[in-house]
């Protein structure tokens, strides 16, 4: 692979994010190979993480210069799949900024939502995450 963050960095919707990586790498296989794509976009690792309330989560800075992704240990291969592709958005979407502390925890109900308010922005970044997850390529 040769996309790097750069690339994408005009991609501001979840579509058009999909959209560039497919145009970057037309012979990306299918489905994507979502660890080897995190690590080319700058996430330094993706760790299982042991936990009763969250699905997954993005520790990075408020900057995002890079990332690290956990997955719920106890999950499917399918469920990490879509923790990680959800995480990875998080961290590509400039307009989703994470917690002061530099976190983004997602709960199984976050990665449920497919519909938002515009006045919840939490809610309307998990949905956006949901929809990179969601396109027939990431799955």
């Amino acid at each position: 692979m040769k996309i790097s963050r750069i690339d994408l960095a005009d991609a501001a919707s979840p579509d058009r994010l999909v959209t560039e990586i497919l145009k970057l790498e037309p012979d990306l296989p299918l489905p994507v190979p979502i660890d080897e794509l995190c690590l080319r976009l700058d996430i330094l690792e993706i760790v299982p993480l042991t936990t009763e309330g969250y699905e997954g989560g993005l520790l990075t800075s408020p900057d995002k210069f890079n990332g690290t992704i956990m997955h719920n240990k106890d999950g499917s291969r399918q469920r990490r799949r879509f923790t990680v592709a959800h995480e990875l958005e998080h961290f590509l979407m400039p307009s989703h900024a994470p917690s002061a502390d530099g976190r983004f925890l997602c709960k199984l109900s976050d990665m449920l939502a497919l519909k938002g308010s515009e006045t919840d922005k939490r809610l309307r970044m998990e949905v956006e995450a949901n929809r990179l997850v969601l396109s027939q390529t990431f799955r």
